[in-house]
């Protein structure tokens, strides 16, 4: 008899997991419509489910994304109604997840492993959302597991931001990531710039950030602040990585004219 191999095990959950995942962003679209207790049910054991698989696959991500998923639809069975904003936050939680299963490589072994996901994850969001994107990325080979976890935590967050809110329908939508890592004194500083042509920061935000610190930037964003987006989390927690290794970042931004970062820390 021939065992199943965990690669094969993972295509399999894969497959499954996409289909659960779809099937729930088709089913939360009719509680605009009217509150239903029972596809409330449906969509909640359909995500428990691919929850607790992306645990054990080492899905981190997609087990944390899915979780808040959990919370918000107990919320809504515990009020009986479904708000507007919170059903928008949901579903860009279940295409985030989506496309994180989409483009996830098992056993990743090299960085050339690691830059085909990062660039599958990219693309996938990029047609899931509708809007046409290319990326460039450039990622030294000399860094360990750890570093690049870090890297892909900064990665995501970023790429999340510019999909929602940098780019646009339009077909000119551009990404740079570069990452090095260099020795110096016994320590190793990684490196990582990140520019997009999208629509930037306003100006004052800028002002704000440059006056108080990234404090300043929670709430507040090229768009109107509102539960599923423009609170400034991605790039807060972008920041707090970087200044708890003693790095930090800085940012030039035009509105309408992109953006471009450098951030940088020292790994432990």
């Amino acid at each position: 008899m021939n065992l199943t191999s965990e690669r094969e095990l993972f295509e399999i959950f894969r497959k499954e997991a996409i289909s659960l995942l779809d099937k729930s962003l088709h089913n939360i679209e009719k509680l605009t419509e009217k509150y239903d207790e029972k596809i409330l049910f449906e969509v909640y054991s359909s995500v428990h489910t691919v929850k607790g698989e992306s645990v054990f696959f080492g899905l981190k991500d997609v087990a944390q994304t899915l979780h808040s998923v959990e919370d918000e639809i107990i919320k809504w069975r515990n009020e009986k109604k479904v708000s507007p904003d919170s059903l928008e936050l949901v579903k860009k939680k279940l295409v985030f997840s989506d496309a994180m299963l989409r483009s996830f490589i098992p056993q990743q072994e090299t960085i050339r492993d690691v830059i085909e996901q990062m660039k599958r994850f990219f693309d996938e969001y990029s047609k899931i959302l509708g809007k046409p994107a290319d990326m460039d990325i450039q990622i030294s080979s000399n860094l360990s597991q750890n570093e690049i976890s870090e890297v892909l935590h900064i990665f995501i967050n970023l790429v999340r931001n510019a999909f929602e809110h940098a780019f646009s329908y339009e077909k000119n939508n551009k990404m740079v990531f570069s990452v090095s890592k260099t020795e110096k004194a016994g320590k190793s500083k990684i490196e990582i710039f990140y520019e997009d042509n999208g629509s930037g920061f306003d100006p004052e935000i800028i002002k704000k950030i440059e006056k108080k610190g990234f404090e300043a930037i929670l709430g507040v964003s090229t768009k109107e602040p509102s539960l599923h987006s423009g609170r400034g989390m991605g790039l807060y927690s972008i920041y707090k990585l970087a200044k708890d290794k003693k790095g930090g970042i800085i940012i030039k931004s035009e509105k309408n004219k992109g953006t471009s970062m450098k951030i940088y820390y020292f790994s432990s």
